[in-house]
């Protein structure tokens, strides 16, 4: 048998008996900025734009205290929300300099091609 495979981007899952609620209009067009900044680029690259937002992550769980109540984290971290547990979430990205989305597409202007 054949190591698994990983899922393609937006991709709905399950996970054992919960079913993944599908992310909102405006985080699934954040989810779209996070993939799309690793199409098209080298290994190296993308190693680089896979740290910078991992350190972005972990600065937003230190100065958010409900950052496990955000979809807007989850979208970009690869986790889902069982459909059940979404009415516990916050569907909203930070505010001002802590936005995902303002993040994003500066990474997506640094990583131009």
């Amino acid at each position: 048998m054949g190591e698994p495979k990983p899922p393609d981007p937006g991709q709905q899952l399950r996970g054992g008996d919960n079913e993944l609620m599908p992310f909102s209009e405006r985080t699934q067009k954040i989810k779209d900025k996070y993939n799309a900044l690793y199409r098209n680029h080298s290994i190296d690259e993308w190693l680089d734009i896979y740290q910078e937002i991992t350190t972005r992550i972990e600065e937003l769980k230190l100065r958010h205290p409900d950052w496990k109540r955000r979809t807007v984290l989850h979208a970009i971290s690869g986790s889902g929300i069982a459909k059940e547990d979404a009415p516990l979430f916050i569907d909203d990205d930070f505010e001002g300099e802590d936005s995902v989305e303002a993040y994003l597409d500066k990474l997506t202007e640094k990583y131009k091609k």
